[in-house]
């Protein structure tokens, strides 16, 4: 990175390129503009998509596998930065002003270069989310289930009709799925309703739709399943008036 605090790291990939997993002594901000990746950090597997985005910190293994043709912007920020920012991954949806300063990192002039860097690292600090996905297994069916659901958290089936779409026994099942997550399927559920309605009450958007936008019938249900995900009200991560529109712990 020679002395740049931020420094553009961009790539296409075609469709089934694997990246394998790495490191990097500087941290990493993934942002998604076309296409669909499977990103994997440490023993975790997520998805990436257009208006979505991950922080990866120094140190952190990483690897990548384009799932379609794929437009990535990598930006490498240097530790001394990277320290302010969360010390563990973090997935989050991209801002319409963050994704305005990705071209303008490569940009003719030095000096519109580094007002484009120092905003992209303010968006950062002040606006980062703090709450990521839950864990994704490894076996196909259940991550094939697991990206349903994903897409659409307000039809997501329960622990038999889950186990039914899988091929699964009720037993297998759930053995297996705690295996590869950690998590009981209810117990993921409600880590994903959190993580996906985490990202909507950062966009400004209300406790109330947020709540309806995960699959909860009530805003008092979301608020205690949330808070036994998270340990603090929805209301931390509001940008309504009192509400930082992040949350911090």
């Amino acid at each position: 990175m020679k002395d740049s605090t931020v420094a553009p790291d961009f790539h296409d990939h075609a469709s089934g390129q694997h990246i394998t997993s790495h490191l990097h002594g500087e941290g990493q901000l993934l942002v998604a503009t076309e296409g669909r990746m499977e990103l994997t950090l440490g023993h975790r597997s997520s998805w990436l998509e257009p208006g979505q985005a991950v922080w990866v910190p120094p140190g952190q293994p990483h690897a990548a596998t384009a799932l379609s043709p794929t437009a990535f912007r990598g930006v490498l920020i240097a530790q001394g930065a990277s320290a302010l920012l969360p010390s563990r991954p973090r997935r989050f949806t991209t801002s319409p002003l963050l994704l305005a300063t990705l071209p303008e990192l490569t940009a003719g002039r030095a000096r519109r270069r580094e007002l484009a860097a120092a905003l992209l690292l303010d968006e950062l600090l002040t606006g980062l989310p703090v709450l990521a996905w839950p864990a994704l297994p490894r076996d196909p069916r259940l991550l094939e289930l697991c990206a349903r659901v994903a897409e659409d958290l307000c039809a997501a089936p329960d622990l038999d009709r889950a186990a039914l779409r899988a091929g699964m026994t009720r037993r297998a099942f759930t053995q297996r799925f705690r295996a590869d997550t950690g998590h009981t399927w209810g117990g993921w559920l409600r880590a994903a309703r959190a993580a996906r309605a985490a990202e909507l009450l950062a966009e400004g958007i209300s406790v109330t739709e947020a709540a309806l936008g995960v699959g909860y019938t009530t805003p008092s249900a979301f608020s205690v399943a949330f808070k036994r995900v998270t340990g603090v009200s929805p209301v931390t991560l509001t940008r309504e008036p009192g509400g930082p529109g992040t949350l911090r712990r």
